[in-house]
């Protein structure tokens, strides 16, 4: 049981001082995803493996949280990505004139 804490404790340090958006929303969601969902199906199987209602609905809440903010960034990104054109950081470089 430690060994999951603290795994999820280096997802949230990865959280924190992440340099890469998508490799802290995969690590976040994955480990969140794996908690919830590994957890709760195995405990019946598992006894040691049984976990409280509240850690299962954290859990649950911080996947979906992270879900929410990963949609709410790539849309984001693609809404600015729609109005640019697509050859518009070499626009100057053809104006410039042949001699």
């Amino acid at each position: 049981m430690w060994l999951i804490w603290l795994i999820w404790l280096l997802a949230l340090l990865v959280d924190l001082f992440s340099f890469s958006v998508l490799f802290f929303f995969s690590l976040s969601l994955f480990l969140s995803f794996f908690w919830f969902f590994f957890f709760s199906f195995f405990q019946s199987f598992f006894p040691f493996l049984a976990v409280s209602f509240f850690r299962r609905s954290f859990f649950l809440l911080y996947f979906f949280f992270h879900l929410v903010l990963f949609f709410l960034i790539f849309f984001q990104r693609e809404s600015n990505l729609k109005g640019q054109m697509p050859n518009e950081c070499c626009k100057e470089i053809s104006y410039i004139p042949l001699r």
